[in-house]
Parts: C-alpha cells; sequence; structure tokens
C-alpha cells in the first residue's frame, strides 16, 4: 500500500497509466480524499497523486475487469463474438438528476435503485427492474418454509414484531 492511497498501476497492470495515479482509501468519502491532496500539495509537494477518472473507474468495471480475469475474448465490451452482458441504467432517477454526464453519474451516483435491464450472454435475465423467468411467490414460499424449519429445528423461539 502506497502511503497516500493504492496506486492504480498495483491493480493487475491492466493498463499502463501516464500519470500517477491512485484509488484512495477514502475514495468513499470524496470530500477527505480531495482535502488530503490538497493539503499535499499546500505542504508543497510538487508532484501529489492524481484520481482515476471516471471513466478508467469505468473501464476497470467492464473492458480491464475482464481481462485481469482473463475474460476479454468473451466479455468486457460490445464487440461482435463477444457475449452480450449488458446493463440497462435508468436516468430519470432524482440520484442522478440533472444528467450531464454519463460516465460521471454512473460511477459515483448509480446503485442497484437505477438497473432496468439486465442481459447475460444475450438472455435477458432482469427487466423493468423485476427478476426475468423467476417464480417469486414459488421463492417467496421455499424461504418461508426454510426459515421455519431452521426456526423449528434450532427451537429458537417466535416472536412477532
Amino acid at each position: 500500500m502506497h502511503r497516500h492511497g493504492y496506486p492504480a498501476e498495483s491493480l493487475g497492470g491492466c493498463r499502463d497509466f501516464r500519470a500517477k495515479r491512485f484509488l484512495h482509501p477514502n475514495a468513499h468519502d470524496p470530500v477527505v480524499a480531495k482535502n488530503e491532496v490538497r493539503a499535499r500539495r499546500l505542504a508543497g509537494d510538487k508532484t501529489p497523486p492524481a484520481f482515476l477518472t471516471a471513466r478508467e473507474v469505468l473501464e476497470y468495471a467492464t473492458i480491464e475487469g475482464a481481462k485481469a480475469n482473463g475474460l476479454e475474448r468473451k466479455v468486457g465490451s460490445l464487440t461482435p463474438g463477444k457475449e452480450a452482458d449488458i446493463i440497462l441504467l435508468r436516468t430519470d432517477r432524482l440520484n442522478v438528476m440533472p444528467m450531464n454526464n454519463a460516465v460521471g453519474a454512473v460511477v459515483t451516483s448509480m446503485g442497484p435503485q437505477n438497473v432496468d435491464t439486465v442481459m447475460i450472454a444475450g438472455k435477458i435475465k432482469k427487466q423493468g427492474g423485476q427478476l426475468a423467468g423467476v417464480d417469486m411467490p414459488r421463492v417467496t414460499r421455499i424461504l418461508n418454509e426454510a426459515r421455519e424449519r431452521a426456526l423449528t429445528n434450532g427451537k429458537y423461539p417466535r416472536s412477532r414484531v
């Protein structure tokens, strides 16, 4: 681990980064991370590391992730001959409005609530925000029965909340 974060070059060597970039341990709190970089600059550091861009993060999640796992010939980009693994994201949710940078919104703001449709190997697995081809009443019944068996077998007292 680098003193001030994780060098991007240590993430499997997928890309040749021209600039020294890093994933900051406080990446979940961009204000803290940016303040630490500013503090380094104020302290006289002439070459503080740059943050990964949103586009680089998206590439790590797609093609670079596929390369790191030896799957770049199968997945990771929309290319003829590769499996069609696609996620369609909703941009009409409050967490991404107003939409002014699609890549930035995907990386910094979107979550499960934005997933509308999922295709895996060209087959629709989720559509309109709902799982496709799953009998939810049956799944619910099976899970409830399993819970009851576990509670009964463990002699766990039942209480209604």
